[in-house]
């Protein structure tokens, strides 16, 4: 077997559970495997030393070293409470010194996923307060005039038409709803599905998506110009530098709030294109772009068809006083109207969260965990979630991925 020391592209672990992961129950010990890999071979280290978190006691770490000669480790851990166990660990030296791994371990289990709630309860006046936020759009009857659209003729795929639209939003001081459009060129007028999907956290442009049954309107998340030089999508350029980490102590102030706005606005403006069949309506986001999904999914419920998201953003955000933090604002009371939570619970079309991380700390799995059981909870006719095992938010780079999932659905 070759050791750590040979040389390769990449170097990375693969986490294992002696049964599904998310099916363990409090009190249950959780058996671990965890295996090193060198460019899709398995390879020895003089020791690996493992690290365990939970979500039941963030205070609680167990350790241990082993011996790595053999390429893999066994351990355990006994839960105690409702939670997810992170798993962390480090590839050691005969001198017990660390030795770079490319890819760390990007995994855990959970107990009692059925008992895993969202943490701190919803305002009492979250629906008022958007219900006031919503009636800062004007309509779009009344700014159909002002309405921009642009034919994109660059890189567009034969048989489909592009366009950049530009809606105005909450006020004339703030950013406009923009996004890019395409849709079929043979398309007959009421014949298309209506795909809106969101981006995540960052500035640029959102890209086109070629759909022959949809026509498919792609938002930006800030209202920025479609298709501006590179050096444009800049934090310093555009003064966004940590946007939504900061004036969070109103509900009222929180960056997201006119993001959420723009994109609702725009939301209505694609439902009065004429290639739109007037019934399916599909919103799909991933991170951040899950957050906006689900908000404009709450404040457009009974238009929604079907909802897709992934590795679900700004779920629990007052979770991290109890549990493992994710990549998020430090939590505030204003912050409770933009939990993702609120929202989903909401929605009455069916959800699918196609793949949330068991190793994702940006979006914790205990939050999106709560998210599922808040929407199973309130009624909504069905939801669906996979785990994947050796998952980060980035998604599992290894070049030998080996994607082991773990699915619960409920349906009414």
């Amino acid at each position: 077997m070759k050791t750590i020391k040979d040389t390769f592209t990449k170097t990375y672990f693969k986490l294992y559970t002696d049964k599904d992961a998310l099916s363990y129950l409090p009190g249950d010990t959780v058996k671990f495997t965890l295996k090193l890999f060198g460019d899709g071979e398995q390879i020895s280290a003089p020791f690996i030393e493992y690290e365990i978190h939970c979500d039941e006691d963030k205070n609680r770490t167990e350790k241990g070293c082993l011996d790595g000669s053999k390429g893999e480790i066994e351990f355990g851990f006994q839960t105690t409470a409702p939670g997810f166990i992170k798993v962390d660990a480090f590839a050691l030296d005969e001198n017990k010194n660390r030795i770079n791994v490319n890819e760390p371990v990007h995994g855990g289990a959970c107990a009692g996923f059925d008992d895993i709630k969202q943490y701190k309860e919803e305002p009492q006046d979250f629906d008022k307060f958007w219900k006031d936020s919503l009636a800062l759009l004007p309509s779009i009857e009344s700014v159909s005039a002002r309405v921009i659209t642009r034919e994109i003729f660059d890189n567009v795929p034969e048989g489909y038409r592009l366009f950049e639209v530009v809606v105005p939003a909450v006020d004339d001081n703030s950013r406009p709803a923009t996004a890019i459009v395409s849709y079929p060129t043979n398309a007959k007028e009421g014949s298309l599905r209506l795909r809106c999907s969101f981006q995540g956290y960052g500035i640029s442009s959102p890209l086109p998506i070629f759909l022959p049954d949809c026509i498919a309107f792609c938002v930006s998340s800030h209202g920025f110009a479609i298709g501006m030089p590179d050096y444009y999508y800049n934090y310093d350029h555009l003064g966004l530098q940590g946007f939504g980490f900061k004036n969070n102590d109103k509900p009222e102030t929180v960056y997201f709030r006119n993001m959420i706005l723009r994109d609702v606005q725009m939301v209505r403006y694609a439902m009065t294109h004429p290639l739109w069949n007037g019934k399916d309506l599909w919103c799909v986001g991933g991170s951040m772009g899950a957050f906006q999904t689900s908000a404009v999914c709450a404040l457009m419920n009974e238009f929604v068809t079907e909802v897709t998201v992934n590795i679900n953003w700004m779920c629990d955000v007052g979770g991290e006083e109890v549990r493992l933090n994710g990549w998020r604002p430090k939590y505030t009371e204003a912050l409770r109207y933009y939990d993702t939570i609120n929202f989903a619970k909401r929605i009455k079309a069916p959800i699918t969260i196609c793949e949330a991380g068991l190793g994702d700390y940006v979006s914790p799995p205990s939050g999106i965990t709560s998210y599922y059981n808040a929407v199973r909870d309130a009624g909504n006719t069905g939801i669906k979630i996979t785990f994947i095992q050796n998952r980060a938010h980035g998604g599992d780079t290894r070049p030998d991925a080996e994607l082991i999932t773990f699915s619960r659905e409920h349906k009414i």
